[in-house]
């Protein structure tokens, strides 16, 4: 008699574990749909950069966001020996929220320090920074960079380098 009754609890309790693997299965894909969407990103920044690093200039005017780069320097002054950027553009968001990418990465300098987009009044932004840390040297300067907003909104842009070895 207890045999039977086991079997019964065994047959009632088949299945118990589908809910359990479909939503283990429904999770992984929302996880795995997320880490693409983030790669794809960075794939496409990345790839932005090195449009921008042979000459490539183009701005995302048309969408929701948008984003255009207006000015794209490096300056080399080995009179006053420092090495800046200055970079500005238009955008319809907050400049906090566009991801900038050079050569040397996300949002970093050769050094590894932080480069911020700040507002420059309404729709535009800039950086404009001297830099600590890092050799005078042109092959300090980024050769290209790429702005992305969170919605995949890509602008850009040769950097220039401007080289000065006297004074003004």
């Amino acid at each position: 008699m207890m045999h039977r009754q086991e079997r019964v609890k065994r047959r009632a309790a088949r299945g118990q574990g589908l809910v359990e693997y479909a939503l283990t299965i429904a999770l992984v894909g929302l996880v795995s749909i997320a880490a693409l969407f983030s790669f794809g990103l960075l794939v496409q920044r990345t790839l932005g950069v090195l449009a921008g690093s042979m000459g490539g200039h183009v701005g995302d005017t048309s969408g929701a966001i948008t984003i255009e780069i207006t000015r794209a320097e490096c300056q080399v002054d080995y009179y006053f020996n420092w090495v800046g950027y200055w970079i500005e553009g238009n955008t319809n968001v907050d400049p906090a929220s566009l991801t900038l990418r050079t050569n040397f990465g996300d949002g970093v300098n050769r050094a590894g320090q932080l480069l911020l987009l700040e507002p420059n009044g309404p729709g535009r932004f800039k950086l404009e920074r001297l830099e600590t840390g890092v050799p005078v040297d042109p092959g300090n300067c980024p050769t290209g960079i790429a702005i992305q907003a969170s919605d995949g909104s890509l602008a850009v842009s040769p950097m220039i380098t401007r080289v000065f070895t006297s004074a003004p």
